[in-house]
């Protein structure tokens, strides 16, 4: 129940970024992911057959002059909820946005709170976001919501 500290923070984050904003804010969901590598996914103590690849959650992204801001929640790899928060940066690539976050997340056995780095590539309203662990893994965040 950890993530439930940096829940609270990203609500007050979320208060803050609302009034330092000058761009648009997108609600996001969190969709499906592809494992690659070899290991099986594995939970507190317990080997699972495959790893959960169904990583239903909902997000913000929040822009700024600089880059944007992103928070969230989500089920992730090895069934635990997930909450993270993080700073992107991203540039026009023809018709792309490619781009990286930079950010904090719970709920993996790693540690309490991992930070992460991760490239995002973005077409329309669908992100992919590689991210490597509990190993290489392809998220898909499809933006819901906007205004």
């Amino acid at each position: 129940m950890k993530w439930i500290y940096l829940l609270m923070l990203l609500i007050i984050v979320s208060f803050y970024s609302d009034h330092a904003n000058s761009g648009e804010t997108i609600i996001q969901l969190h969709t499906v992911s592809q494992h690659y590598g070899e290991n099986k996914g594995y939970g507190e103590g317990n080997l699972f057959e495959d790893w959960n690849e169904a990583n239903l959650g909902v997000g913000i992204r929040d822009y700024s002059a600089d880059g944007y801001l992103t928070y969230g929640i989500y089920s992730n790899s090895i069934r635990k909820a997930s909450a993270y928060i993080g700073y992107g940066w991203e540039m026009d690539v023809g018709d792309f946005k490619v781009g990286v976050v930079a950010g904090l997340i719970t709920g993996y056995n790693l540690a309490e709170v991992l930070p992460y780095i991760v490239p995002v590539i973005r077409y329309d309203a669908v992100s992919i976001v590689v991210a490597p662990y509990p190993e290489p893994v392809v998220h898909i965040i499809v933006d819901i919501l906007e205004w």
